[in-house]
């Protein structure tokens, strides 16, 4: 699923097990062929051989869409039934990587003011909730605003 309303998503958040709601897809892949999916889609894996199966999953940033993409990280801390196991500390890394990245290049490197704002925002909620949940010893991230740009 994907392009969701915000009241799909979280219908699907309370209850990801037994939601049926939604426009569902399905595609079966040959051998050799790859699928993407872009931050925030719902899916699900089925092998359908008795053959080995190899999937490989990850996180692929992309400028234009980063608050986002920080927005469904933000939801997988506030919902641990929506995320496969140990995904937390791996999560949190990603966004070390993300805040650093950004940090050293300069906000400036989002180039749209309002992804831009999102994105820190939305660092600002992260380390709320991680921090919530995890205590003490979580660090907060800290984004230095390029004074050049004004953000």
């Amino acid at each position: 699923m994907s392009h969701l309303a915000k009241e799909e998503l979280n219908e699907w958040i309370g209850d990801p097990q037994g939601y049926t709601g939604g426009q569902w897809r399905y595609a079966i892949l040959q051998p050799g062929q790859t699928i993407f999916f872009n931050s925030g889609t719902i899916y699900f894996l089925f092998s359908v051989s008795k053959g080995q199966c190899l999937v490989l999953g990850g996180h692929i940033l992309q400028w234009s869409n980063v608050e986002q993409w920080l927005e469904v990280i933000i939801a997988q801390i506030r919902n641990p039934g929506i995320l496969n196991k140990n995904a937390r500390l791996i999560i949190a890394k990603y966004v070390d990587v993300v805040a650093d990245l950004i940090r050293r290049k300069g906000i400036s490197c989002i180039r749209d003011e309002g992804t831009a704002e999102k994105f820190l925002d939305n660092i600002k909620a992260f380390d709320r909730v991680f921090i919530t949940e995890e205590g003490p010893t979580a660090t907060p991230h800290v984004v230095v605003q390029n004074s050049e740009d004004g953000m």
